[in-house]
């Protein structure tokens, strides 16, 4: 035993000098004698767990608690500590106060009776780190245990003075600075060192501390006193990293100490001493986070994660990660970071009984949907957030009311809800006032009041009184807060006052507001909230340009005195918000710039070309922000990257660039934006995953740091995919960095550029491969036709292979077109008119001929069109509309090949992919049929559906079909299984759509027990094709909803993101006998070009149409104009060398 308690007080000396590893290595060797008390177990784990190594401690402690006996003195101090480090490693913080609890409860029997002793301060001191560790995660409530620990711990202090117990009394005094809420936190610390008896290494550790709690308050002389003396002291007694910590801490209060900030973090890696490395990094990160430079904290959140990771501190690392992704959400454009990040922790945390960190990360993904305009989504989170925080504390709760508030308001609610949300909002304030939440009251008022302003006039009223009771409440909170509620409050008033002065004819409303403003920005800027301020500044920018909107008619002097000075106020907001790195803010700013610029070239007081830099500026935000979102999956990617295309500041800015482009005859960039405005979500998405072009990989290994960065990507790559959702996060932020390395070398940008879907210039227009058919070399042009309305006017641009741009202005208007859909396109009977009659001279389609009239001069016969159609124009059957065809007028489909696409890019795209699968025969060809009834349908047509899947066995036989799939076989099982490795699928049967609801848009497939059941356009974004061509013989399915933006929806979008590379649907209801007439025709076509090389689907497409017109059964528009080409215009050879069976004709049916 004494050689045991020789080695106890060895373990401690050290330990008390901060030599950990030689310590546990004392303490390890007394532990393996079989005579050691828990007093060895207690300080063998406690150094474990002040070294950083918390799985470690939790394991010793455990492996002794198991043989323990009760009667030893030492067992409630073990359990205690036992329950401290359970939470660090679990995670399971309710539990471990529970048992924290019970174990304390036990010894306070006695308390009366109960001296100094050392087992009961160390229960003490750990009882009461727990407990703070459960108020920062909010697992308890106040109660009077709670109330009285800081009583308790400054009763034992004295105690263990009386006894000249100064280490204890040290650890005493340090639990209970950690109680912030007492009047004297330090007062202790302050006590133990006035003492003269005391060591001078517990002096130096007390003053260290008390330095450590006075770094909040900037520029401190006490602070730096008691640094320098605690920092003498431990050098003296050769203490292991005292002044270390101290330099670390110094270090890390501004950026110019980099050097010595490395140095200390080797030191501590040195010293084996992680938790000494993670505190440092924790600092280092509040560091960066102050200084917003976040290339850097990705770095330190990375190593963060592994130390956490090989180490156990699981709580610690879920708090800090839950800090770090609220800062990628101040960047504004990390949106899809955040939201994947946060959304897997919220996941990881429901095997956790942290309710507080779950509702956090809930705040954060519904914060990031907000910023991408995504209202359901943003609310679902909210109530998230809401329900976790349901037994947290009151301010908690009231927190999670007015992110649902903000939600509500994000977007101006109907009118029956807007009244039904006002009320709420009003409860909801009262209930703050009540509850003594005077700040979540003034921020509930801010989101009220400009929720009100659009409809200001109405709530005159209120939204004064609300004003004033948002003043009153300010002088009830703390004075920084105050300030920022105060800000926020002005800013309110002043939209509230631009709001309700838009419509007159004076300047007051205007004045008082910048005056707001600028005191908002005054306050910002005092407690160093640059966002905001630069946020105000914006607003005082808005003011400027609502004046010269008045004095339109007014001089010009006055008219360039107000965009001056909007100017100025934008621009100054500009690069507040470029110092800080927030993408999303810089973008709305550099609109504005735009904007504003904009305003003054149509003024003529400045060139285009200053306006066209600001704009790109500003897309290149927005690139930043739709790239972003490409971590989020299936349609809700797709979905986030429409609202950009969307959002009236896109279309502002692609509208005022292409105006001032053909203004200034700038065709080519005239050009060049067009291709920008065309469905960016669908090439952004089409780029993910595209194999990498021989050609450029070639050029790749030529650059020995091109390919290094390229593998490195590679790898970054495949360890993405390997780890758990929940660490992917630093990995996808280290990605980024390293991306933004592969930018600088030409080869790796094209690389990326390509996987980004970044709109293709006419340089990189790619050289397309030239197909055969029936055997025959085909050298043809390729001319690409880009329609776009701009106001009235649709302009026609094409470019004839490589050639410069031309525009074309068309003889007809968007009015027109609108008002001829509507009339024959809108309904089945307006159809009848049009598709359903003779294409002739007498047919309305014969109003739609302008908009292909040019290709008719562009382009010869037999040249391969492009079609990238714009708005409304994308459900016309543009091909079957009339033009000049030598020495008569034909359809444009019988004179030349034609492939729809959405925009230039997603072609090439397209094209790509069918190149990077041509080295591969279509090995996998497969035949689904699918004609079942809905189960409460009572007219079905069973002979129809006999006819089709006798047709099927037969198409089939024909094309040596891998798959022949009929009736209660094509179940959404089966469906999904051929799919994904088929490489040349026909489907017959139904398409629907609903109306307003593309999303809905689905193929019936059969339930497997004789019904039919959806099959929507939304579950092919979770499928991954193997670049298969699709031919959809079913009524709509080339049918599109076209939003706002050109922003193309449904089953082709779907089916492309996918990976099908070319997909043949049709544009209205079609005849069942043609479907199968057509199926049989453009198999014969595909089976005579299987002789060589690719195989030509735009001109087999070409050849089975016309087939169809010339039919007498056919002739009409309604049976040969539906089938469209979209995607690639070539595809891999069939394999099969010799035609097949023909197909028997069968009755008509409908699809």
């Amino acid at each position: 035993m004494e050689v045991e308690y020789a080695d106890l007080e060895e373990g401690k000396r050290l330990r008390s000098l901060g030599f950990y590893s030689q310590a546990v290595t004392v303490f390890s060797q007394a532990a393996e004698n079989r005579t050691r008390s828990l007093e060895v177990v207690f300080e063998f784990g406690e150094t474990l767990l002040l070294q950083g190594y918390y799985n470690r401690a939790l394991e010793i402690l455990d492996e002794a608690l198991c043989s323990a006996k009760d009667i030893d003195t030492f067992l409630p101090a073990v359990r205690m500590l036992r329950c401290f480090v359970a939470a660090m490693v679990t995670a399971k913080i309710k539990t471990c106060v529970t048992d924290a609890e019970r174990i304390y409860n036990g010894i306070c029997k006695d308390e009366a009776s109960a001296g100094p002793n050392n087992c009961r301060v160390l229960t003490e001191c750990y009882f009461s780190g727990i407990q703070q560790l459960a108020l920062q995660c909010r697992a308890i409530s106040k109660s009077e245990i709670l109330s009285s620990i800081p009583s308790r711990l400054e009763a034992l202090f004295k105690s263990c003075m009386s006894a000249r117990q100064y280490q204890d009394a040290l650890r005493l005094a340090r639990r209970y600075l950690q109680w912030s809420n007492l009047l004297k936190p330090t007062a202790l610390l302050h006590e133990l060192i006035a003492n003269s008896e005391i060591p001078s290494l517990i002096k130096a550790k007390a003053q260290a501390a008390i330095a450590e709690s006075l770094e909040s308050q900037g520029g401190s002389t006490e602070r730096d006193v008691w640094n320098d003396e605690a920092a003498k002291l431990f050098e003296e007694n050769e203490h292991a990293h005292g002044s270390l910590d101290i330099s670390t801490r110094i270090a890390c209060r501004s950026a110019d100490r980099e050097k010595i900030i490395d140095q200390n973090l080797k030191k501590y890696q040195e010293m084996d001493y992680p938790a000494g490395l993670l505190s440092a990094l924790v600092l280092l990160l509040e560091l960066v986070l102050r200084l917003h430079m976040f290339e850097m904290q990705t770095t330190i959140i990375a190593d963060i994660d592994k130390l956490v990771h090989d180490t156990g501190a699981l709580l610690l690392g879920y708090m800090t990660l839950v800090q770090a992704i609220a800062v990628f959400g101040k960047t504004l454009a990390d949106s899809g970071k955040v939201i994947t990040g946060a959304s897997a922790l919220y996941e990881e945390l429901s095997n956790s009984e942290c309710s507080f960190l779950r509702g956090q990360a809930a705040q954060l993904v519904s914060q990031a949907y907000l910023r991408l305009k995504d209202k359901p989504a943003a609310l679902s989170w909210a109530l998230k957030c809401q329900d976790s925080w349901r037994e947290c504390t009151i301010k908690d709760r009231s927190t999670a009311s007015t992110l649902l508030l903000a939600v509500y308001f994000n977007e101006a609610p109907s009118y029956p809800e807007r009244g039904e949300i006002i009320q709420d909002a009003k409860r909801l304030i009262q209930e703050d006032i009540a509850n003594n939440q005077a700040e979540n009251a003034v921020e509930k008022i801010n989101i009220l009041v400009l929720g009100l302003t659009m409809n200001s006039e109405k709530y005159t009223e209120l939204i004064q009184n609300l004003i004033e009771k948002a003043n009153e409440l300010s002088e009830r909170i703390p004075t920084a807060s105050a300030e920022d509620k105060l800000a926020a409050l002005f800013q309110t008033r002043a939209g509230h006052l631009l709001g309700t002065s838009k419509t007159k004819g004076d300047m007051e409303g205007e004045n008082a507001a910048l005056e707001f403003l600028e005191r908002a920005v005054k306050l910002h800027l005092k407690n160093q909230q640059l966002w905001q301020a630069a946020n105000a500044r914006q607003a005082c920018g808005l003011c400027y340009l609502q004046m010269y909107q008045k004095h339109l008619s007014g001089t010009p002097l006055q008219k360039a005195r107000d965009l001056d000075n909007a100017l100025k106020q934008f621009t100054c907001a500009q690069e507040a918000f470029v110092a800080i790195d927030a993408t999303f803010q810089i973008g709305i700013a550099t609109y504005w710039v735009a904007l504003t610029q904009f305003e003054a070239w149509r003024q003529g007081w400045i060139s285009g070309k200053v306006v066209l830099d600001s704009i790109t500026q500003a897309e290149t935000c927005m690139d930043r922000q739709r790239s972003e979102v490409s971590v989020m999956q299936g349609l809700s990617a797709i979905e986030s990257k429409q609202r950009f295309s969307t959002d009236k500041h896109s279309r502002d800015l692609f509208k005022f660039a292409l105006q001032i482009c053909i203004k200034e005859g700038d065709i080519r960039n005239s050009w060049q934006w067009v291709q920008k405005t065309k469905s960016r979500s669908l090439s952004d998405l089409l780029g993910l995953g595209m194999l990498v072009p021989q050609a450029l990989r070639t050029s790749i290994a030529e650059n020995p740091v091109a390919q290094s960065l390229f593998e490195e990507e590679e790898r970054l790559l495949s360890n993405i995919a390997m780890v758990p959702e929940l660490e992917r996060f630093s990995l996808r932020a280290k990605l980024d960095m390293h991306r933004a390395k592969m930018r600088d070398i030409p080869a790796l940008k094209q690389l990326i550029d390509m996987r980004e879907g970044v709109p293709l210039g006419l340089e990189a227009i790619p050289e397309l491969p030239q197909p055969s058919l029936s055997n025959e070399t085909l050298k043809r042009v390729t001319v690409f036709a880009d329609w776009i309305v701009q106001d009235d006017d649709i302009l026609l641009f094409t470019v004839r292979d490589r050639e410069i741009p031309t525009i074309h202005h068309l003889q007809v208007s968007a009015s027109r077109i609108r008002a001829w859909i509507k009339e024959f396109d809108a309904s089945s009977e307006g159809r009848e008119d049009s598709i359903m009659e003779m294409n002739d001279a007498d047919n309305p389609l014969r109003t739609l001929d302008p908009l292909i009239a040019p290709l008719a001069t562009i382009s010869t016969p037999g040249d391969l069109i492009i079609m990238c159609p714009t708005d409304m124009l994308h459900s016309l059957p543009l091909h079957a509309l009339l033009l000049p065809n030598q020495n008569s007028i034909t359809a444009l489909l019988e004179r030349n090949p034609t492939v729809y696409c959405a925009s230039l890019t997603a072609f090439a795209q397209c094209c790509q992919r069918a190149a990077d699968a041509v080295s591969q025969r279509m090995m996998a060809r497969d035949v689904l049929a699918i004609y079942e009834p809905f189960h409460d349908q009572e007219d079905f047509d069973y002979g129809e559906q006999s006819d089709i899947y006798a047709n099927a066995l037969a198409l089939g036989d024909q094309m040596q079909a891998r798959n022949v799939l009929c009736g209660d076989q094509v179940t959404s099982k089966a469906f999904k299984r051929v799919i994904s490795n088929s490489h040349l699928l026909f489907f017959h049967g139904h398409c629907d759509v609903v109306k307003d609801q593309i999303t809905e848009q689905s193929l019936r497939l059969s339930d497997g027990d004789g019904g039919a059941t959806p099959f929507t356009m939304k579950e092919y974004f979770n499928l991954k094709m193997d670049s298969p061509v699709f031919i959809l013989m079913a009524c709509n399915s080339a049918t599109q909803q076209v939003l706002t933006g050109n922003e193309s929806l449904g089953l082709i979008t779907a089916m492309l993101v996918a990976g099908a590379s070319s997909i043949i649907g049709t544009l209205w209801e079609i005849a069942s006998e043609t479907a199968r007439t057509f199926a049989e025709r453009f198999t014969h076509e595909l089976i005579d070009a299987s002789g060589s090389g690719m195989i030509d689907l735009a001109v087999a497409l070409q050849r089975t149409v016309i087939s169809l017109k010339q039919d007498y059964n056919t002739r009409l528009p309604y049976h040969w104009a539906p089938f469209v080409l979209h995607g690639s215009y070539f595809s891999r050879n069939t394999g099969l060398r010799e035609a097949g069976t023909s197909l028997a004709g069968t009755p008509s049916g409908s699809i």
